[in-house]
């Protein structure tokens, strides 16, 4: 069973931000993990837009969702979303940060860790990551709502 944990948005997030980054599939940057694998058969969820991962090179694309396999340290959003991701050795089960970033900000986050999972591709990985993903990409703003609309939507 996964826990996710470390879950915030800014106010600066949105369903329509997510939507509108993941036209094509939805570009991801795949720390300490092989990138095809991490992102094989992954959508968001449906409220905000269901596209797939696509992974592309760090650095490349600003509005991106970033995952850090095995995370060194406590993740520190911001420094995720500069490049800055230390991995650590594998300790035997799955331990995800995943970020929402445009350029150096994070606008979403959270992790999610499975002791029973190894890694990608394994039974109940992907079920590991749609819970990341529903926790960290609401369909409201918590932070923000104005009239039963988001601010941006």
């Amino acid at each position: 069973m996964s826990t996710v944990s470390r879950v915030d948005w800014d106010t600066f997030y949105s369903p329509g931000l997510v939507r509108t980054a993941s036209v094509g599939g939805m570009p991801t940057e795949v720390i300490g993990a092989d990138p095809v694998a991490a992102t094989q058969g992954l959508t968001l969820p449906a409220y905000v837009g269901g596209a797939g991962l696509r992974p592309v090179e760090p650095g490349t694309v600003k509005n991106r969702l970033v995952l850090v396999f095995n995370p060194a340290r406590p993740a520190n959003e911001k420094s995720i979303c500069l490049g800055d991701a230390p991995v650590a050795a594998r300790d035997g089960g799955l331990k995800v940060t995943a970020v929402l970033c445009y350029g150096g900000f994070a606008y979403a986050h959270g992790m999610v860790t499975n002791s029973a999972v190894p890694g990608p591709g394994a039974p109940g990985y992907a079920q590991s990551m749609r819970d990341v993903f529903v926790a960290m990409m609401p369909a409201v703003n918590p932070h923000i709502e104005l009239d039963g609309r988001e601010w941006n939507d």
